[in-house]
């Protein structure tokens, strides 16, 4: 039985020192890592990953240390220390999913989709509505070109998270591949009422209308090439409103040119789509 302190001792049982110990080294540890944090969050990686080793000389036990230094090397393009920093957290503990997900990121920037998928399973063995671990799973099935699998993932992340941004511009991306235009579209739409200032929403959207364009262009029908003239131009209002958002946005500035040189300035005469039947309106710039 522990020894108790003496009545009116300003004594600490071990137990109490060690744990006063272990709290004064915890608040350390977590200013050390929430101004590494910040240097991420300002850009400066490699600044920030000096300051995780520094705390990992101390605290090599730090989970979250090593998935920071996981996310700053993944910035600077060093992949295989992403995994292997992850791989270290997950070592420290299997039952968190975002050491699964760290090492998953890493692999699928470096090409290993295959491998960046068995890691996203297992963090949804994990936690089942784990919505980027489904999106993620999506995205890389995608760049295998599985666009039918990846869509499904892309629904359930959906289910768990309506609200993200990222998972309906990636589900449009999948479906453009499925040649599924008219349900792309919808997606896009979805996704600028989320973020109606994301530019490269703007510019998809604008290739999606252009593919519209090149399908009709195609047909003998005139009624069929005058929608495509249609399609070309809401081709140039996407455009013009990345602009707006990005003036130097070098994708926007590239295909504007290409689309007025190719087709002309009667382009900029042309009425929208926005306001007839069937046409949902979008955000304003």
């Amino acid at each position: 039985m522990p020894d108790q302190p003496k009545s009116g001792s300003r004594s600490v049982k071990p137990s109490e020192e060690r744990r006063t110990t272990i709290e004064g080294r915890g608040a350390e540890q977590n200013m050390a890592l929430l101004r590494a944090w910040r240097l991420v969050g300002e850009g400066r990686m490699a600044e920030a990953e000096r300051r995780i080793d520094e705390v990992l000389a101390r605290f090599p036990g730090s989970r979250r240390a090593w998935l920071l230094k996981s996310t700053a090397q993944f910035h600077r393009g060093n992949y295989a220390g992403g995994v292997e920093s992850s791989e270290r957290a997950i070592e420290l503990d299997q039952s968190d999913p975002e050491g699964w997900m760290s090492k998953g990121l890493c692999l699928a920037e470096a090409g290993s989709n295959e491998a960046a998928i068995e890691c996203y399973a297992s963090a949804i063995q994990l936690d089942d509505n784990h919505a980027d671990a489904w999106r993620e799973t999506g995205k890389s099935l995608g760049r295998l070109n599985r666009n039918s699998e990846a869509v499904q993932a892309f629904d359930k992340s959906l289910k768990a998270d309506p609200e993200a941004h990222e998972t309906w511009y990636s589900l449009a991306l999948s479906l453009v591949k499925l040649n599924q235009l008219n349900k792309a579209l919808a997606c896009y739409d979805k996704a600028l009422r989320i973020d109606p200032r994301n530019v490269g929403t703007w510019c998809a959207r604008a290739e999606l209308f252009i593919e519209y364009a090149n399908q009709k262009v195609r047909s003998e029908d005139r009624e069929d090439r005058t929608a495509a003239i249609i399609y070309l131009r809401e081709a140039l209002r996407n455009l013009d409103n990345a602009l707006k958002i990005d003036p130097e946005h070098d994708l926007a500035r590239r295909n504007r040119a290409l689309l007025i040189e190719q087709v002309g300035q009667k382009l900029t005469e042309i009425p929208s789509l926005e306001g007839r039947p069937g046409i949902p309106a979008l955000p304003e710039l």
